[in-house]
Order: C-alpha cells, then sequence, then structure tokens
C-alpha cells in the first residue's frame, strides 16, 4: 500500500474551460511531506489515452507489483512476466 502522507496520493481529473483540456492533480494543500514527492499538476490534451489512464498511473503500477508476486511462480522467462517487468521499468523510468 502505498504511503499517502510522503507521496502525492490519489490524483484527481478536472476538465479545464475546454471540452477536451484536462487538469491532472495532486492534493498537495492536504498532503503532508517534501514539496517534491507531494505535488503533482499538469494539464492539456490528453488524446485517445484520457485523463484517467494518466491519473490512474500509480494505482496500475502497484496493481502490477502484486501480480507480478502474485505470478511468481510463472518464471521471469513467461511472456506475461516480461511484460509485467517492461511495464514496471518503464514506469519507474528504467527503459
Amino acid at each position: 500500500m502505498v504511503d499517502v502522507k510522503h507521496t502525492p496520493g490519489p490524483l484527481s481529473v478536472h476538465r479545464t474551460g475546454h471540452e477536451e483540456q484536462f487538469v491532472v492533480a495532486s492534493d498537495w494543500l492536504h498532503a503532508e511531506g517534501d514539496w517534491g514527492n507531494i505535488y503533482v499538476h499538469f494539464s492539456g490534451y490528453f488524446g485517445s489515452y484520457g485523463p484517467d489512464m494518466f491519473a490512474a498511473a500509480p494505482d496500475m503500477l502497484e496493481a502490477l507489483k502484486e501480480a507480478k508476486s502474485e505470478l511468481r511462480d510463472l518464471g521471469p522467462d513467461h511472456p506475461a512476466m516480461r511484460e509485467i517487468d517492461a511495464a514496471i521499468d518503464k514506469a519507474e523510468g528504467r527503459s
């Protein structure tokens, strides 16, 4: 589970003035911790992915890590495990 006190916590999605423009942001005003760890705010056009995909990314990363742990018996060479590892590496800036 993510320690919300020292991370941005859940990200919210809000529509801006234009129907295809959104803001993804943390609730940094109510979070505790170092500014660099709690502040998230970006906006723009998110294309076919949609802003909710970006806002869900931290939750999906944690779910992938849990799935990897549960599926460890498949072994590292199983195609599903390679895809999980590649996605985790990408999310953590290693690819």
